[in-house]
């Protein structure tokens, strides 16, 4: 775990890591998506947020890819409690579902993303839920006919391009 799972800068977005305490006060933006053998888009989304976020309302980022991560220390049980905390928390949920970079023996690319993509979908859309979520996939990624097809069925747009969907979070926030 990270000495500092809170950053705190200039601007008016505070991102949250793993396992920090949220505010529930503040308009949040979860970042779901695959982590392991991904690439750190995360990073990515956070800094065009703050170069292109110019409202005065604080919002936080709820990033579950850690700052640090030490193998020996990880409690997994701990990590999917915050990301589901986290989730159950946020106004705004995106999911960016991009290419695998690196293959990690064992495990299916973006299993918990696609999991996750349904559970959602299902609250949201069936349930009634207020959120509002956002999905993306990269071109290319594996498995995206089924994810299109299904939540076209509730109209769920699926934007294909990063910055598009850091432009739809800023726009609703």
């Amino acid at each position: 775990m990270g000495i500092f799972t809170v950053n705190y800068d200039e601007t008016n977005i505070r991102v949250l890591y793993p396992p920090s305490g949220l505010n529930r006060a503040l308009s949040s933006v979860f970042l779901a998506g695959p982590i392991q053998g991904a690439p750190e888009w995360q990073q990515y989304f956070i800094d065009k947020v703050k170069e292109s976020y110019t409202d005065n309302t604080v919002i936080q980022i709820l990033n579950p890819r850690r700052t640090e991560f030490n193998k020996e220390k990880f409690v997994y049980e701990q990590q999917v409690d915050w990301e589901t905390n986290s989730l159950n928390s946020a106004d705004i949920i995106v999911f960016w579902l991009c290419n695998e970079v690196e293959h990690i023996e064992g495990r299916d690319y973006a299993q918990t993303s696609r999991f996750e993509i349904g559970e959602w979908v299902a609250k949201i859309c069936e349930c009634g839920s207020p959120k509002k979520i956002i999905i993306g996939i990269e071109d290319g990624f594996k498995g995206d006919r089924y994810i299109k097809y299904r939540t076209s069925k509730f109209g769920i747009p699926i934007y294909n391009n990063l910055d598009d969907i850091i432009n739809e979070v800023i726009n609703s926030i």
